[in-house]
């Protein structure tokens, strides 16, 4: 986690910890025992090494002690390092990478997969789109929609043409009707609910809820 000076919080219902490191909800979250990780203390309970956080409802630990995921649904690999969703994802020919068994196909390469239906691969065979809506960018290094999406002079970076306005320094874009430019120039932002940090250095959300995630 970042120092407490770079990070900022809800201001409703988050306060700092103790050591100023990490923000939190403060109605129901609480420290865990080391100290190190702020977890829900209705549904989260600590794993037998307190390194991980798990829902005491529906998880359990896999056979290493070093994952935890859902006892009805998941199920773990041979190695016991990774898991998946045992209805829907099947491994690949390497098994290194799992797919969607219904809809997902290996690509020709083996590298990368792809849903068979509306995916196409490049010219290249590294880079896969959709192939009603997009085409390749002159560069051939980036796929776009091809409707609303038109890129810049240099070819770099592609933007929406209707609502999208390039900043003043050309190295932004921003929604042209809710973005407003930072005192420096170098950050937009919504000028409804964003205010500036006291650094000038980050933009934070005030009127909603930010989403911690375990």
């Amino acid at each position: 986690m970042v120092l407490c000076v770079s990070l900022y919080y809800h201001k409703q219902c988050t306060e700092p910890s103790a050591t100023g490191r990490l923000y939190y909800h403060i109605h129901c979250t609480e420290l865990s025992a080391t100290g190190r990780l702020y977890y829900h203390k209705q549904c989260i309970e600590p794993s037998g090494t307190e390194r991980l956080y798990y829902h005491k409802h529906c998880t359990e630990q896999s056979a290493t002690v070093r994952l935890y995921y859902h006892k009805q649904c998941i199920e773990s690999l041979i190695t016991g390092r990774f898991y998946y969703h045992k209805q829907c994802i099947e491994p690949s020919a390497t098994g290194r990478l799992y797919y969607h068994i219904h809809c997902t196909e290996l690509s020709a390469t083996g590298r990368l997969y792809y849903h068979k239906q509306c995916i196409e691969p490049s010219g290249t065979g590294r880079l896969y789109y959709h192939k009603h809506c997009t085409e390749q960018s002159a560069t051939v290094r980036l796929y776009y929609h091809k409707q609303c999406i038109e890129s810049l002079i240099t070819g770099r970076f592609y933007y929406h043409k209707q609502c999208i306005e390039p900043s003043a320094t050309g190295k932004l874009y921003y929604h042209k009707k809710c973005m407003e430019p930072s005192a420096t120039g170098s950050l937009y932002y919504h000028k409804q609910c964003f205010e500036p940090s006291a650094t000038g250095r980050l933009f934070y959300k005030f009127l909603t809820e930010v989403n911690y995630q375990i």
